[in-house]
């Protein structure tokens, strides 16, 4: 597998993809679940909803989902919606993906606010069927993150989460790496997405699959062909007057 090493403008400080650790016997995953309050706050008309959480003992939430972008965009579901961390996405698009990966991290009653957690936080997204992987530090490298103090929260477009907050979150898409990552927005790749945060992590898949229209011109297609082929073979022979 080729590790990248990102050097892009957007992406400088992604530093190898480090080794998930798994969470503690007694954290609790769970999926398809809002996050706890106070929910999503990383933008206006996004969905609390369609999330991959996983809370630790000592009450820290970490949070994984998927969203469609744009108009009618929304939260995408795990397939199955209950005992998997799976998300199925459309392919298609320019430089950047049709859908975004959204994270959050709620630090509650742990006693520790963002300082304490920054360069122990890690976001790594493995291509599996390219076999390529990029992992960056999201507190260090994202201006727009949005926070939440225990109380208030802030719109990351406004200046990011302070560093004495006890949460953040952001939307993020594959194809802002840049070239480091060579994101193609038309493969039917499958990406593993792990936020890694002071030795726990959760880990999500996303099956990236044609749209339900393509799917549906290609069945189309391979019955017209199949459709064809069955008359050339059963067409009577033409005769030519003499």
């Amino acid at each position: 597998m080729t590790m990248v090493l990102v050097r892009s403008a957007f992406a400088a400080g992604f530093v190898v993809a480090a080794a998930a650790v798994s969470p503690a016997f007694a954290d609790v995953v769970s999926y398809d679940t809002p996050l706890a309050g106070p929910g999503v706050y990383f933008g206006t008309g996004n969905q609390n909803a369609g999330f991959t959480t996983l809370t630790t003992t000592n009450g820290i939430e970490l949070g994984l989902g998927v969203e469609i972008r744009g108009p009618g965009g929304g939260a995408v579901l795990p397939t199955p919606t209950t005992g998997s961390a799976s998300y199925v996405v459309p392919t298609g698009g320019t430089t950047t993906a049709l859908w975004n990966y959204e994270f959050s991290v709620n630090l509650g009653a742990s006693g520790l606010t963002l300082q304490d957690i920054q360069n122990n936080t890690t976001l790594s997204i493995v291509d599996l069927t390219a076999g390529k992987a990029l992992s960056f530090q999201p507190l260090v490298i994202l201006p727009d993150n949005a926070g939440f103090d225990g109380t208030n929260t802030t719109n990351g477009k406004s200046g990011g989460a302070p560093l004495t907050d006890i949460g953040f979150q952001n939307s993020e898409n594959l194809g802002f790496a840049g070239p480091a990552f060579a994101f193609n927005p038309n493969a039917l790749d499958t990406y593993q997405i792990t936020l890694l945060v002071d030795g726990e992590s959760l880990t999500e898949t996303v099956n990236a699959v044609p749209e339900a229209s393509t799917w549906a011109m290609m069945i189309l297609g391979f019955l017209s062909v199949g459709f064809l082929g069955y008359r050339r073979r059963h067409q009577a022979p033409a005769f030519t007057a003499a």
